[in-house]
């Protein structure tokens, strides 16, 4: 695959993402729900972008490597994530600020968003642990979607469990940066231009 069909991809996935805030605001617009239907929404768009942060982390890692050798410190390297992160968030953060419902307050819209770019923080340190660059990782994906729609019908409010996956995310970014490393068969087959 070339960089331009990539960046189509990439740009089309984009668009697509907004689908189910789009389809849970116009719910909004007849009838009176509370923050969790919109907080579910989000929570399915802001976790599909987890393919783009695998392919960028791929990126950094295969095309980019020299940014891992640069005498930055951890805490530098992680406020250049969160902010490449919250520009990867850009769209969707626009679209609910724009079209948030009206019955909502105000402040859900801010955990909302926050809640959002926590679930991509979180999935950049899941791409960092080892063992799930050699399994199916959208099994854990999903797992993860799962436990927080659960948690968001039982009103577990947003502002925790955005905490929670910041913690999570630090912890498993501190951990697992430095130790990373793609396996010797996953090098070869870029080597020879084969996706794996």
């Amino acid at each position: 695959m070339d960089h331009q069909e990539g960046a189509g991809n990439a740009a089309r996935n984009k668009g697509l993402l907004c689908c189910p805030d789009i389809a849970v605001i116009q719910l909004y617009k007849n009838e009176t729900y509370d923050w969790r239907l919109l907080a579910m929404g989000s929570t399915l768009a802001f976790t599909a972008n987890f393919a783009i942060i695998v392919a960028l982390q791929r990126f950094e890692n295969f095309h980019f490597s020299l940014l891992r050798n640069l005498p930055m410190s951890l805490t530098r390297r992680a406020a250049m994530h969160l902010s490449i992160l919250f520009i990867l968030c850009i769209p969707e953060v626009i679209f609910l600020l724009r079209n948030f419902p009206e019955n909502l307050k105000w402040e859900h819209s801010i955990f909302t968003i926050l809640f959002g770019i926590s679930i991509c923080m979180f999935f950049f340190g899941l791409s960092y642990v080892n063992d799930l660059q050699n399994k199916d990782p959208m099994r854990r994906v999903f797992a993860a979607a799962i436990v927080w729609f659960v948690l968001i019908l039982f009103k577990v409010p947003l502002l925790f469990l955005a905490s929670v996956n910041f913690i999570t995310w630090i912890i498993l970014f501190r951990k697992c940066f430095y130790d990373f490393e793609y396996s010797q068969e996953q090098m070869q087959n870029r080597i020879c231009g084969i996706e794996g």
